[in-house]
């Protein structure tokens, strides 16, 4: 039989896989899961046995400490990230090319136009998977 203690939380909105694991740190193999009552400002922690005094404070303090994020704003951000990157949110492959050959010629603009790809790989990802950034 597992004991359920609930937990106040002041988020919005939460990746509770994320929030498993971190707890799961804390309190090993006693956890069974968690449950979100968001709409109540609670989340529910189910374990084996009853808390310790100091899990419960660690416990609290992983709550307290996990930022919810607004992942829809992260994927509605994407567009925004790749098309402040000069130049390249417009481009033909053929354009892309010839710029690439005519101004990456040493180590400092190859970094230049990697840390570029870079930002639109992000993009991309946060895009097709806002919640994995983070997590």
């Amino acid at each position: 039989m597992s004991v359920r203690r609930r937990f106040p939380v002041a988020l919005v909105a939460v990746n509770l896989n994320q929030l498993v694991d971190e707890v799961r740190v804390e309190l090993v193999e006693q956890l069974h899961g968690l449950a979100d009552y968001l709409d109540v400002g609670e989340i529910a922690v189910d374990t084996d046995v009853a808390l310790t005094t100091g899990q419960i404070a660690a416990v609290q303090a992983i709550l307290d400490a996990h930022v919810a994020r607004d992942y829809s704003q992260i994927s509605a951000d994407s567009e925004t990230t790749v098309s402040n990157i000069p130049n390249w949110a417009t481009w033909t492959e053929a354009e892309a090319l010839a710029w690439f050959d005519a101004n990456v010629t040493d180590f400092d603009s190859a970094r230049t136009v990697l840390r570029a790809l870079v930002r639109i790989v992000l993009a991309m990802r946060n895009r097709l998977w806002p919640n994995l950034e983070g997590s």
